[in-house]
């Protein structure tokens, strides 16, 4: 299947940093295109160099891996600078293959541990399995509590109850028609609160109603919680 026509840039969004694009949008054609919004887009022509492409690759440096065990008390190598996470997708031979040369080139570049998920159970993480328990979908509602001068108005659907806004899995490519009933749903139900703001932790909800308040031309902004913080901090 080839994507090479499908290269248009849809979307910038400067203040939640987020871009939407086709398939066939190459990165140095992106990097151009935000850098005329004085943002960056850097290649990663180094995730190439083995031949293969990571599903998920993340890093959390010191800083953050001691944020992460004072608030939920997990515990990591002490030694360490650094976590870095890699996912690969495919069959069950390619995932494997994969895995195994991941692991050796973590083992060459000095890795202190490698900790492969080998059963479905490993694959799904102690915090991600302890979630509901521990109460962290809480959290963004509580920093916006700490902020003085907001009044917090939930939705009637939250936290485990919440109705997707019709972004998740990048649904706008796939299914754009199924994409805008939800968001519309999901509007209905922010308009009845009569809230001026809505803020959420999420990319895609940003992104999703974003485009649905323009469409309606409603007068509600939406913003991610780090933009209120921020917002919030300067004021101090």
């Amino acid at each position: 299947m080839a994507f090479h026509r499908m290269n248009k840039i849809l979307e910038i969004d400067r203040e939640s940093m987020c871009a939407v694009i086709q398939l066939g949008v190459i990165n140095a054609d992106l990097q151009k295109e935000v850098a005329l919004h004085g943002l960056m887009y850097p290649p990663d022509p180094a995730i190439l160099a083995a031949g293969m492409v990571p599903t998920t690759l993340e890093l959390m440096d010191r800083t953050v891996l001691d944020v992460i065990s004072d608030y939920g008390g997990a515990q990591f190598n002490a030694q360490a600078q650094a976590l870095l996470l890699i996912e690969v997708n495919g069959d069950k031979d390619l995932v494997e293959k994969q895995g195994k040369r991941i692991e050796a080139l973590c083992r060459e570049k000095g890795a202190i541990a490698v900790d492969r998920a080998h059963t479905p159970v490993r694959h799904l993480s102690r915090p991600l399995r302890s979630r509901p328990k521990r109460g962290e979908n809480d959290a963004p509602s509580k920093i916006l509590d700490a902020i003085s001068g907001l009044e917090l108005i939930e939705l009637e659907n939250n936290r485990a109850g919440s109705i997707c806004c019709g972004g998740g899995g990048n649904l706008e490519m796939t299914d754009p028609a199924l994409s805008g009933t939800l968001s519309k749903r999901r509007i209905e139900e922010i308009r009845k609160t009569g809230a001026e703001k809505v803020v959420t932790a999420c990319q895609q909800c940003v992104r999703t109603l974003k485009g649905q308040t323009r469409r309606e031309k409603m007068a509600i902004e939406v913003m991610d919680i780090t933009t209120v913080v921020a917002r919030a901090l300067r004021n101090v």
